[in-house]
């Protein structure tokens, strides 16, 4: 399932971090000593930084000012964004967004590397949204985020949508992906979008078709999952899209300041020259990035005889997944899916849904899955 964390917001102990994570035998007493606990970035108390109370004033200003970098109200977010947080009850980030979340809102181009459920697309989302501020009536897209799959695409903009809800006046949003109908992409063109979340393919054939829209309004762009955009084999796209951003070659427009951030959690030799092509002076932040696992999640390879894969899956289903957690199966094809989910709903009822419908029942199917997850 799709965890909160993935998209950066942690709650307590962020972990994942060697900056965070080292703790000390002492630090951990001397937390003990004075009851203060609290999240390993220093938000209540028993950092070394704070034990010498004998500084008095200082001591607690130092403090005091440590604990607001850590939470998201000392970031520096405006009210809005911080609104939108607060009503999720998100209030502590994550490692990587300590640390990229500051250069992004200071608008430096960012390689951010960290492994997945690490929390890098609010790393960059948060600080796109605190850019934007509100709609612009400056004709063209402000901020583009590309990602590799329609399924990533339709998540970021859902996300990015909720945390700019209280935006004034209300952002516009666009999605561009493979599988909808261009002429209701056509549509959402007219309302003058502020962000724009697309796959590189559908984006260049919208720009193919309608020759009036370019991208030599965008001011922030990132390239989401990185590695995954060149695995697919989408390094041409890139470039091309690149190419066409402010300041690029086939930018008629001229040169101008462009923030672009690259998200990834690995980097392949194809993503390190593009980087060099795309970022100017950028700062690297790094977490992880060698394990692509987050330790919120673990893989397991189970072997069965093959008739018994259905009990297992059945058993799994009822004894192992907690009875408040939903579950993901991947099948070979759409006749397996309908076949499983048949064949679960005799144990579990409705709440076995399968994915071999069409696209729009197929949305409808997930967005019931989010919907039971909420009332939980």
């Amino acid at each position: 399932t799709m965890e909160d964390d993935d998209f950066g917001f942690g709650f307590g102990d962020a972990g994942g971090d060697d900056d965070y994570a080292s703790i000390s035998a002492a630090k951990a007493k001397a937390r003990g000593r004075g009851k203060k606990g609290g999240d390993d970035g220093g938000m209540d108390g028993g950092d070394d930084a704070f034990a010498n109370v004998g500084e008095g004033g200082r001591s607690h200003q130092r403090k005091k000012a440590k604990a607001s970098a850590g939470v998201f109200s000392g970031m520096g977010f405006s009210q809005p964004i911080l609104r939108a947080l607060t009503r999720k009850g998100y209030r502590l980030p994550t490692p990587i967004q300590r640390k990229a979340i500051p250069m992004a809102l200071e608008g430096k181009d960012l390689l951010v590397m960290a492994r997945t459920g690490s929390g890098k697309t609010a790393a960059f989302l948060l600080p796109l949204l605190e850019r934007l501020k509100g709609h612009s009536s400056k004709v063209g897209v402000r901020a583009l985020v590309l990602a590799p799959t329609r399924e990533l695409a339709l998540q970021t903009h859902m996300f990015a949508k909720e945390y700019g809800k209280f935006m004034d006046p209300p952002l516009r949003y666009s999605l561009i992906v493979g599988g909808d109908s261009l002429e209701s992409q056509f549509e959402q063109l007219t309302v003058n979008p502020d962000l724009m979340v697309a796959t590189p393919g559908r984006l260049l054939h919208l720009m193919d078709e309608v020759k009036h829209f370019s991208l030599s309004s965008v001011e922030a762009v990132v390239f989401d999952e990185a590695d995954r955009l060149f695995e697919m084999g989408l390094g041409e796209q890139l470039k091309e899209i690149l190419r066409r951003l402010p300041g690029g070659e086939g930018d008629t427009v001229g040169p101008k300041a462009r923030q672009t951030m690259i998200v990834s959690a690995t980097l392949p030799k194809t993503l390190a020259d593009f980087s060099k092509a795309g970022l100017n002076s950028p700062e690297v932040v790094k977490v992880d990035a060698e394990a692509r696992l987050s330790d919120n999640l673990f893989t397991a390879y189970l072997t069965v005889r093959e008739e018994e894969k259905l009990s297992a899956i059945r058993y799994m289903c009822a004894e192992v997944i907690p009875e408040k957690e939903q579950a993901l199966i991947f099948v070979a094809t759409r006749h397996h899916a309908e076949f499983l989910a048949e064949w679960l709903r005799q144990f579990f009822g409705k709440k076995a849904l399968d994915n071999a419908k069409e696209r729009r029942e197929k949305e409808k199917a997930l967005a019931s899955l989010r919907d039971d997850r909420k009332q939980k």
